[in-house]
């Protein structure tokens, strides 16, 4: 354990505000990362939360977490800026609460953690000459109220601070800029025979093998990336799985394949459990998510941790640390032909791809979530949130 910050923990409490924590969902993922590895780091630690998984709850627990379980109907999207932001008042104010970091629903938190600025995705439709839906603009434009209440904004990457420097009307002194984390210990690289034999096992020996992990989600690409497979000269050495379908996107998915005609190229999953997922990155070559806006990706890092090498969009958050053609690669997705050439150029050089997966796994280490607990702790410190 870090000395400095084993010292701090005697003084210091951090209350992290999620409604869910979950390893399925962005935020409430994150959240229970960052509340485990800083109590890893010896800081006293809350969590406030109305739906939690029960093994995850204990795993806090077992480290010293304090968690507090809000009624449902507090929390929602409707009663969380006025009930719940109360109720955060009070728990703050009873066990003396130092820091309390939110995500996005209540109001006056010393530290908002934006994961998903809606702003940003309208400019990304905007740019693309499409119609803003009005549900979108009423989000956008009641989230811009709430981050304007908060004393400082917790941005997951330049681009996200670039948002909200640009539409939000916020001071850049204002934001700390730390990028998300992922859990080393249980994303991580198999030995190469294990590997190989899982591969074999499973029908893809010999196979060029991409996974992507993002539904049937326009924002995160599935039509660009199988219109550019189709373009590919090399694409019946490839096969790509296309994992956290929901049934009733399966239809849809079908259609897209067909209309490509990569019946023999595409294997579609439904949703998978996390430890499915994990092994699919431990065994594909490749990880991508062509995406026209991403604030930053968890599955990108996850699946960096694993052994698998990215493919990123260059409108992604991810596309700050992946270094194209050292330890990734990245692309627009918006300029089409892009991603084929790119895909027959790693198909024709295949010798070179082991550095750069090595690069890669690598990198994720350098984000483990100790290691941005670390840096958000000297964050922290500089702001004046603890000393």
């Amino acid at each position: 354990m870090n000395s400095r910050c084993s010292a701090m923990g005697s003084f210091y409490s951090i209350l992290i505000v999620s409604r869910r924590l979950n390893l399925d969902q962005s935020a409430p993922k994150c959240s229970f990362g960052l509340a485990k590895s800083l109590l890893r780091l010896g800081l006293k630690v809350h969590v406030l939360t109305s739906f939690a998984e029960p093994s995850l709850v204990d795993s806090l627990r077992v480290l010293g977490g304090i968690i507090h379980h809000v009624n449902p109907r507090l929390s929602s999207r409707m009663s969380a800026p006025i009930l719940l932001s109360l109720y955060v008042k009070y728990i703050k104010r009873k066990y003396g609460i130092d820091v309390v970091i939110g995500n996005g629903y209540t109001i006056c938190d010393d530290i908002t953690w934006i994961h998903f600025p809606r702003y940003g995705w309208i400019e990304a439709l905007m740019n693309l000459g499409e119609s803003i839906p009005r549900s979108l603009r009423v989000e956008a434009l009641a989230e811009k109220i709430l981050f304007s209440t908060s004393r400082y904004l917790l941005a997951v990457s330049n681009l996200v601070k670039n948002i909200l420097l640009k539409y939000y009307d916020i001071d850049e002194e204002r934001i700390i800029e730390n990028y998300n984390g992922v859990d080393t210990d249980y994303y991580y690289p198999l030995p190469s025979d294990v590997r190989d034999g899982l591969r074999r096992k499973m029908g893809y020996d010999g196979s060029i093998l991409i996974l992507y992990n993002g539904g049937i989600s326009r924002r995160k690409g599935f039509d660009i990336l199988l219109r550019e497979l189709s373009e590919a000269k090399y694409k019946k050495e490839m096969k790509v799985i296309v994992a956290g379908l929901g049934l009733h996107n399966f239809e849809h998915a079908k259609s897209v394949i067909r209309k490509y005609g990569l019946e023999d190229v595409a294997i579609l999953k439904g949703w998978l459990e996390t430890q499915d997922l994990r092994m699919l990155y431990q065994i594909s070559d490749f990880f991508t998510l062509p995406s026209i806006f991403d604030p930053f990706s968890l599955a990108t890092l996850e699946a960096m941790a694993c052994g698998s090498i990215p493919i990123v969009s260059r409108y992604a958050g991810t596309a700050e640390i992946v270094k194209n053609g050292v330890n990734g690669f990245v692309i627009d997705p918006l300029h089409e032909g892009e991603i084929a050439s790119m895909l027959d150029g790693i198909a024709s050089s295949l010798g070179r791809l082991s550095t750069i997966r090595e690069r890669a796994i690598e990198t994720a280490k350098e984000f483990s979530w100790d290691n941005v607990a670390r840096d958000l702790i000297v964050k922290l410190r500089k702001k004046g949130l603890i000393s």
